[in-house]
């Protein structure tokens, strides 16, 4: 949420400037954040959503290299989704979770 700051100045010459100003950061969409459980992990994930995802949601997991190694499409309303990632090499992973325009990541750890 964005609050405006209003500023004034006063001039030497009995003149006064006045400017609203808004500044601040838009907090992050709670509907599009999520956690990964367990990481590191080696056998299974669970990505568990803060809030039950939108139509077109959509998992991507990618390697160091950009890769794709594994998407998922959530439906409407899912909160978590599991899937084994025994058959990965381990290594670091990026899982994105794609709603709307809105893209939120999460590093994993693959360990086996």
């Amino acid at each position: 949420m964005h609050r405006p700051i209003t500023l004034t100045i006063n001039g030497s010459c009995s003149t006064q400037q006045v400017w609203e100003l808004t500044t601040g950061v838009d907090a992050p969409d709670a509907d599009a954040s999520f956690n990964v459980l367990p990481n590191p992990a080696s056998d299974r994930v669970t990505v568990v959503l803060g809030a039950p995802a939108v139509e077109g949601a959509v998992l991507e997991l990618l390697d160091v290299d950009g890769r794709l190694v594994h998407s998922a499409l959530l439906r409407a309303g899912d909160e978590r989704y599991t899937w084994s990632v025994q058959a990965l090499a381990s290594g670091t992973y990026v899982l994105g979770l794609r709603q709307g325009d809105l893209v939120h990541r999460r590093s994993l750890l693959i360990a086996h």
